[in-house]
């Protein structure tokens, strides 16, 4: 699961005990993600880019896929037409 919510500590400690509040509260571990390090934190802008990328992707392979399948759908129709009025 993704998490929804992010959160960026200035130090290791902030962020064990911002972990230790979220776990009292009742919020599963896995819909949070808390960053201490640099390198953390771009990796959480990364990941939304990411799946965005990933989405358009799919999305135009998508596309090309029924078009082309639409294609060879009004092909075998109008091929069947063809030989029906012949």
């Amino acid at each position: 699961m993704s998490p929804e919510v992010y959160w960026f500590a200035t130090t290791d400690d902030q962020a064990r005990e911002t972990v230790e509040k979220i776990k009292a509260t009742g919020i599963h571990p896995d819909a949070v993600a808390v960053a201490a390090k640099p390198a953390e934190m771009d990796g959480a802008a990364h990941r939304v880019s990411q799946k965005s990328r990933n989405a358009l992707n799919g999305a135009i392979l998508g596309s090309i896929i029924g078009m082309l399948f639409g294609c060879a759908v009004l092909i075998t129709i109008c091929s069947n037409v063809k030989r029906r009025t012949n």
